[in-house]
């Protein structure tokens, strides 16, 4: 059974696995932490300059913006399961305080779009476009 969300994570599941094709990129993993099993929304794994990588992505379909309180959690989850990175989705935007927690503690806050989704409720604070990337279509 598809709980709410799940939609959301394909999609960035999709995007990550495009902007590094090369990357293993797990979605909706269930994880042993120290404190028992943990959902992780994406698994992003690969290399940087020979090295193991570990992204750990949370993703907030939502109707209202993501507050302090879920960077407080991925912080905590980061540290939990020892992922090198963590990254924020929203297709809803973030508070102004929740960008500044997650500037302080190195965790990215990203949208990510699909054409003509009506959930798509926030504002652009700042808009990075990456040349050549499309996801023209995903298979949840």
């Amino acid at each position: 059974m598809t709980k709410p969300g799940d939609e959301y994570q394909e999609i960035v599941g999709a995007v990550a696995r495009a902007l590094d094709p090369g990357a293993i990129v797990n979605v909706g993993q269930w994880v042993e932490g120290p404190e028992g099993r943990r959902d992780m929304d994406v698994e992003v794994r690969g290399t940087l300059n020979g090295q193991p990588r570990f992204v750990l992505i949370e993703c907030k379909d939502w109707r209202r913006p993501v507050g302090i309180k879920e960077i407080d959690a991925l912080d905590s989850k980061r540290g939990d399961l020892g992922a090198h990175e963590a990254i924020i989705y929203s297709n809803s935007g973030f508070t102004d305080d929740a960008l500044r927690k997650a500037r302080r503690v190195d965790i990215g806050a990203c949208s990510a779009l699909k054409a003509g989704d009506g959930r798509i409720r926030l504002a652009f604070y700042r808009q990075l476009v990456a040349k050549r990337l499309s996801v023209d279509r995903w298979f949840p």
